[in-house]
């Protein structure tokens, strides 16, 4: 009995965490690009559910609080941008990037190609993010927040990554979960960043039941605890 009943927590936590929607899965907050058209900040956002999702007229900030007036994605050329399931976005402080452009100064530094989608958003609403930690809040169109994330300091020229499930990689390194070396700054200079724009890893379902087995053997310990008063 009470095993089944371990289980049948454990396989709600693991719904949970399957259930998320929108996950902000890498921030490059200190680029080391000393100029170009990629040495901005920028952030991804990934959509982790079984759906596309309708980004129209979404907001961000990277103060947390209420949902600003304004928005990022209330530039008339993304009006009707949707992210597909299981698919990431790029939003950028570049000014030239746009989601069908292949050619752009981010794209190529990065050699991203079409299926990576890329938004600009430099000289609009744009937040620039602190070298020294920031946060990023995302709310949909209702202002109903729908991803956050807080973050520390960071090196310079090196992202912070997050896998599918929101759990911290750390900074960026050459190898691992995808990261490389820019070829370029997005100019004519030699690229200095390491990132994985547009690739999300994606953790062990072992590692996912694991943990949540552990949380739901904690929870029962907790709750022994409790019900024998000590």
């Amino acid at each position: 009995m009470k095993t089944t009943a371990l289980l049948l927590i454990a396989l709600s936590l693991v719904c949970w965490t399957a259930s998320a929607d929108l996950i902000i899965t890498e921030v490059m907050s200190n680029s080391g690009n000393p100029g170009g058209r990629a040495n901005g900040d920028w952030f991804e956002l990934y959509n982790s559910g079984g759906s596309a999702v309708d980004i129209t007229f979404y907001s961000w900030d990277d103060a947390g609080g209420v949902a600003p007036g304004g928005g990022c994605f209330t530039n008339p050329t993304f009006l009707t941008y949707s992210l597909a399931a299981f698919d990431t976005v790029i939003i950028c402080e570049e000014s030239q990037a746009n989601v069908d452009d292949s050619t752009n100064g981010f794209k190529v530094s990065w050699g991203l190609g079409a299926e990576v989608d890329v938004i600009g958003l430099g000289g609009t609403v744009f937040q620039n993010f602190s070298s020294a930690g920031d946060s990023i809040t995302v709310w949909d169109a209702s202002s109903v927040q729908v991803a956050q994330l807080v973050f520390g300091a960071s090196t310079a020229s090196n992202s912070m990554a997050w896998d599918a499930a929101g759990g911290y990689l750390g900074q960026s390194q050459v190898g691992l979960y995808g990261a490389y070396l820019a070829s370029g700054d997005g100019g004519a200079g030699p690229g200095r960043d390491v990132a994985s724009p547009g690739y999300v890893a994606i953790p062990e379902p072992s590692t996912i039941i694991l943990t949540s087995l552990s949380l739901a053997l904690l929870g029962f310990c907790q709750w022994r605890r409790r019900l024998h008063g000590s």
